[in-house]
């Protein structure tokens, strides 16, 4: 069972529509998605429905069928989970991308971004790209978060 206390940080790259800020360090790094983010706003639909949401080809969080857009609202009914969902805004960047492990009853999740600082040793590069694999287009990604009750393998594979 998740451990819903547990608080994660996701770091985008890039500006987002709700602005950016300074992360731990002092940097103006991105924007950091901690108790008020994707992630906790994922495991507070895991609270409600016992699985995550579902994952579209291209690597969206899809609710009821329909795939979220990021920089759109994560909502489901009269709920909203996340107001305004983080987006990539740097031109010719992948967008972030979100997949689980099971389309029918997801229990484990990765959320991916490419850091623009690709020398960040959170970055993960296999040559001079993302070393992780994720949605039906091929973008890789150097940044993953994970659900506190998986890994991931090399290549961007849930475990």
């Amino acid at each position: 069972m998740l451990d819903l206390r547990y608080e994660e940080r996701f770091y985008f790259s890039g500006i987002v529509d709700c602005g950016s800020h300074n992360d731990d360090f002092g940097d103006n790094y991105g924007v950091s998605i901690s108790n008020n983010g994707v992630s906790k706003a994922l495991l507070m639909y895991f609270a409600d429905y016992g699985k995550f949401p579902a994952a579209s080809g291209p690597g969206e969080i899809m609710i009821g069928g329909a795939a979220l857009e990021w920089g759109g609202e994560f909502i489901d009914g009269d709920y909203i989970y996340m107001k305004v969902l983080p987006r990539e805004n740097k031109i010719g960047a992948s967008p972030y991308c979100y997949k689980v492990d099971d389309n029918t009853n997801p229990k484990k999740y990765a959320l991916f971004t490419m850091l623009e600082n690709t020398v960040d040793s959170e970055c993960h590069l296999s040559g001079e790209v993302g070393a992780y694999s994720c949605g039906n287009a091929g973008d890789k990604y150097c940044f993953s978060y994970v659900s506190p009750n998986t890994s991931l393998s090399s290549d961007g594979t849930l475990q």
